[in-house]
């Protein structure tokens, strides 16, 4: 379990789907996630670089902070989107 959790990537899973596979894998790691701020360095890690933009996984050091910015971000993309395929239908 910990290499698994040592390879985790984002790939397909939605957010939500990553931060729960995440957790749950974290268990496992032993030594691999020693503290909060390493937890969090290892969860930006394997966000997809879409989510990455900008100074987000910078700001918080705490892992569940960047999974809510994650969600946060993962909506707005989506909302972004939306939007503009609307725009191209008028």
């Amino acid at each position: 379990m910990a290499l698994k959790f040592q390879k985790l990537e984002q790939g397909l899973m939605t957010a939500t789907q990553y931060g729960a596979r995440f957790t749950q894998l974290s268990r496992y790691a032993g030594g691999l996630v020693r503290d909060e701020v390493e937890k969090t360095k290892r969860f930006v890690r394997g966000l997809r670089p879409g989510i990455k933009v900008g100074p987000m996984p910078f700001q918080f050091r705490v892992y569940i902070q960047v999974l809510e910015k994650a969600l946060e971000v993962k909506k707005d993309t989506q909302e972004n989107q939306e939007i503009r395929v609307g725009d191209n239908l008028l």
